[in-house]
């Protein structure tokens, strides 16, 4: 191919018809409908555009097609690895449709969210997924009014009017704190916050009602409350608890994501305090940098990459077909929150003996909120609510003996993929404590959501 000079005109759609010999139509039948054209001249229009350094238009397509071949995804902390897997399994979902992805990373900025998608809707793009910081802005509102599919990833509206997946972070909190009640811990942190953030709340919930049903003192539980899920808040979180008298520090801690339990192990290491002997540590989310830690941390691994796959096809599927109606069966999978277990264990490996549950709605937690440790305020009595639920998989029944729910056929086959995936354990323990949980999917308008799945139990949001 001849070297263009800097400058030179473009060779263009006319330039390929008149060097390879055919009209406009066929020229633009390879570019946009090539099983209409021979594979002769398919390949003779090829060539011809080839030698002429022929590059396609995509700006005059999308003018013309009023979309762009590109998905987006604004993500809520481009430096937390959590979101960088999920826009991985987005961009495996985006390839395989022949398109790009465009990654937007708001800093858990409102302002910088709303303009992000303000410019993608210039773009045109064919869809945009997004952790917003306020699952309920009107933005996103006004975001779908004028017609650009939105998918809320890693959250869910109050509303239920949009698409959404998440997981199940109750359930995960759960998980978590049974997993140290089962290692003998009866004083435990949880770290994390801030207390706007949905999941900060939903891990608390299920840490909460954990406690509640192992019948331990209630003001056991204490809340170191961070000003980020951050490194640097872990470290300074580790700072506090070191701070509480010893009688009443807890030896275990539940940290609200991973980056908080680095952090947290970083402080503990450096203050000379062994892990997991004198403080056993639990994270969330299970990325790859808990695993490479100095002491391998224990984890509740959510499926990253297939959380960013299910809402991918969610919002291809709703650009393609405006009405979004559900179609094909549902199928539980094995892809929601698990313990991967790591560093987390009693001291002398002692074991606790469950107790009959209580209600959970009496659980409450004393809330670290001053800067300066060891002060302890103790929160207000708050009751424990969850959405009330059909079930649709009485314990002695099969999924086949019973009508079940639907939801857009990509969907169903992202969960179908969940069904065969091994769970993967830990390279530091062989345990793994539950494996029942599954991605909570909900579907506009309102047609379900899928979460809180036990052993031959599925229920749904009423």
């Amino acid at each position: 191919m001849p070297h263009r000079e800097p400058g030179a005109r473009s060779a263009s759609v006319k330039d390929v018809a008149a060097a390879a010999g055919v009209s406009l139509g066929t020229v633009s039948n390879v570019l946009n409908r090539p099983d209409r054209v021979s594979p002769d001249t398919r390949e003779k229009v090829q060539r011809a555009m080839l030698e002429l350094g022929f590059v396609r238009n995509e700006s005059a397509r999308q003018l013309r097609a009023g979309s762009s071949r590109t998905l987006a995804y604004v993500m809520l902390d481009a430096a937390n690895p959590f979101f960088t897997d999920v826009s991985s399994g987005i961009d495996a979902a985006a390839e395989e449709s022949g398109l790009s992805l465009v990654l937007c990373n708001s800093r858990n900025s409102a302002e910088r969210e709303r303009s992000h998608l303000a410019l993608l809707e210039q773009q045109r793009v064919q869809g945009i997924l997004v952790t917003p910081v306020d699952p309920d802005s009107p933005t996103l509102d006004e975001v779908a009014r004028r017609g650009t599919p939105v998918v809320v990833v890693d959250r869910t509206r109050s509303d239920q009017s949009f698409c959404s997946v998440a997981v199940d972070d109750v359930l995960g909190g759960r998980l978590a704190v049974e997993h140290l009640v089962d290692r003998g811990h009866t004083q435990v942190a949880y770290v994390g916050g801030p207390a706007h953030l949905g999941q900060v709340r939903d891990r608390l919930q299920g840490a909460r009602e954990a406690w509640a049903a192992a019948d331990l003192p209630e003001d056991a539980l204490i809340w170191i409350e961070t000003e980020a899920l951050t490194v640097a808040e872990g470290r300074e979180a580790g700072a506090r608890l070191a701070g509480i008298p010893a009688r009443r520090r807890p030896a275990a801690a539940f940290c609200a994501n991973d980056l908080v339990a680095l952090g947290l192990l970083q402080h503990a290491i450096s203050s000379g305090v062994r892990v997991p002997e004198e403080l056993s540590i639990v994270g969330y989310d299970d990325i790859e940098f808990a695993a490479a830690a100095a002491v391998p941390l224990t984890s509740v691994r959510q499926p990253r990459q297939l959380l960013g796959r299910t809402a991918a096809e969610l919002v291809l599927d709703e650009a393609s077909n405006p009405a979004h109606p559900p179609a094909g069966a549902l199928h539980p999978g094995a892809g929601g929150p698990v313990v991967d277990a790591g560093v987390a264990a009693a001291p002398g490996g002692a074991s606790r003996r469950r107790t009959a549950p209580r209600d959970s709605s009496r659980a409450t937690t004393s809330r670290v909120t001053d800067r300066n440790p060891p002060r302890l305020t103790r929160s207000p009595k708050t009751t424990s609510t969850s959405s009330s639920t059909t079930s649709l998989l009485p314990a002695a029944t099969t999924q086949t003996s019973i009508p079940a729910p639907t939801l857009p056929a990509p969907v169903c086959a992202a969960l179908k993929r969940a069904m065969t995936r091994p769970l993967r354990t830990s390279t530091s323990s062989s345990a793994i404590l539950s494996s029942s949980a599954v991605s909570s999917v909900s579907v506009k308008p309102s047609l379900m959501t899928l979460g809180r799945y036990s052993t031959a139990r599925l229920s749904t949001t009423t």
